[in-house]
């Protein structure tokens, strides 16, 4: 499955995330110390039934490293202007430790 890189402006902060696949949109969320890459084999063997957005959390990364926003209000809000960005109205989130506050902001 080919990863496309891509980046995105958002909430104030430039965001680095990767697509792949096609079907419902499945946003993932990694965890400490993380990134995008910890769900290359979920993307691989699922990408032919869901289309996949998973970013660089903010801090992380290739992502920008602004010194505040870290709590999970902001975190949603950045992931909601990546969705914005990407065309997604509705969405699935797959998420687990820094990215699981977040994902409760988000629902």
């Amino acid at each position: 499955m080919d990863l496309k890189h891509k980046c995105a402006e958002t909430n104030g902060v430039r965001l680095h995330y990767v697509t792949a696949g096609s079907g419902p949109v499945v946003l993932c969320l990694h965890g400490w110390p993380e990134t995008h890459r910890e769900y290359r084999v979920v993307i691989e063997r699922l990408g032919h039934k869901y289309r996949f957005i998973a970013p660089d959390l903010r801090g992380f990364a290739d992502s920008d490293k602004p010194f505040s926003g870290y709590d999970p209000e902001t975190i949603a809000a950045d992931m909601l202007g990546l969705l914005d960005a990407e065309g997604a109205e509705h969405f699935h989130i797959l998420s687990h430790d820094l990215g699981g506050p977040p994902s409760a902001a988000l629902a």
